[in-house]
């Protein structure tokens, strides 16, 4: 089971792209604020965060005990007001001295130096997405019995000469047992070396790979920018960060990464639905 959240940011910037107005930022609203990395520093003008990010967190569970004393994790929900995910892991954690490379920075966000028992680090709390496969299909939903079945929707001249509905009598909203949706798929795959990464990351914070758990996982919308970071030794680097990091989607799952064999595939769909009324 996993619960799928959409997270009022995210709609707050789809709105603001889709009247094309001047794109601002809310105080407490981004993960560059949580980490304190480009903390504040808006978008250009004209221009907005698009979605490309994918945040994780082993927070998105707790473990409960049954009356047979078997264990067994409960997800808990994330809410429409939340602006991070419950705890945040990184995807990779490289010593400072044996940071990656700006090419490979290239697929990561959110770098984060930090020290964990003594040990400088540098870790990256974002991984970067292809959505360049991502496809969008408009579908007409049936519901019968609790059952839905959905077919591909298109709009036809009767489409464009509307019919009208008459509200009921009643003055009570009714549907139809049917909707319209636009359904948006965004497929997310955690490969072998990611999760020897992840299993890695586990290890530096809690001393075994055990505790690798994936329990949150969340879709962000951010602007890359040209920024300078420190490195070890006093310099700094330049390299692409992601500017106004929003949650846009979450969910919470289940995940146990020493148990799986080579991968991980996560799936979010950030379409929307609108139900077609009925006459009564």
């Amino acid at each position: 089971m996993k619960y799928v959240t959409s997270h009022i940011m995210g709609i707050r910037l789809q709105d603001f792209k889709l009247l094309n107005l001047p794109y601002s930022l809310v105080p407490n609203s981004t993960l560059n604020e949580l980490f304190v990395i480009q903390s504040g520093v808006n978008v250009p003008a004209g221009k907005y965060p698009s979605l490309g990010y994918l945040a994780i967190g082993n927070g998105g569970h707790t473990m409960q005990v049954a009356a047979d004393g078997l264990s067994y994790p409960q997800l808990y929900n994330h809410q429409p007001s939340d602006t991070a995910l419950i705890n945040h892991i990184p995807f990779i954690m490289v010593p400072a001295n044996s940071d990656l490379t700006v090419a490979q920075m290239a697929s990561y966000g959110m770098r984060v130096p930090m020290t964990v028992a003594g040990v400088n680090y540098v870790a990256y709390y974002l991984l970067k997405l292809d959505l360049t496969n991502t496809t969008i299909q408009t579908l007409e939903n049936t519901v019968t019995n609790g059952v839905t079945t959905s077919v591909p929707w298109a709009p036809t001249t009767a489409n464009l000469h509307p019919t009208p509905v008459i509200p009921s009598s009643s003055g009570t909203v009714t549907t139809s047992g049917q909707y319209l949706s636009v359904q948006a798929v965004i497929t997310v795959s955690l490969a072998a070396a990611d999760i020897t990464n992840i299993m890695n990351v586990a290890t530096i914070l809690y001393g075994t790979s055990n505790l690798a758990i994936i329990s949150e996982a969340a879709l962000c919308a951010g602007y890359p920018m040209a920024v300078s970071g420190a490195v070890a030794g006093g310099g700094t680097i330049s390299y692409t960060e992601s500017i106004g990091t929003t949650i846009v989607s979450s969910m919470s799952a289940f995940y146990s990464l020493p148990s799986l064999n080579d991968n991980l595939t996560l799936t979010f769909d950030v379409g929307g639905a609108e139900s077609l009324y009925g006459v009564s």
